[in-house]
């Protein structure tokens, strides 16, 4: 779960997150892992995200997982944020 706050009104977008770990995200890798030695997918809302994940827009109760490997057989669409 992440949460991001801005004084504007500012897209945001999910590489900014990993450029503040200084950690690789493009299309083909992920920190250290990248194709074709590991398996990177990216899921947004439960949906297989094609494309550059970089590019993905962080809003109010997206869920974006990234999965290094095998997936697992069901990927959350969604999250409870009731009591965030």
């Amino acid at each position: 779960t992440l949460h991001t706050a801005a004084a504007s009104a500012t897209a945001t977008h999910l590489v900014q997150f990993f450029a503040e770990w200084n950690v690789q995200l493009d299309e083909g890798c992920v920190g250290g892992y990248c194709h074709p030695a590991a398996s990177v997918l990216v899921f947004v809302d439960g949906k297989r995200c094609g494309g550059e994940p970089s590019a993905i827009e962080l809003s109010d109760h997206r869920e974006i997982a990234i999965v290094i490997g095998h997936p697992p057989s069901a990927v959350p669409a969604s999250s409870d944020f009731t009591n965030a």
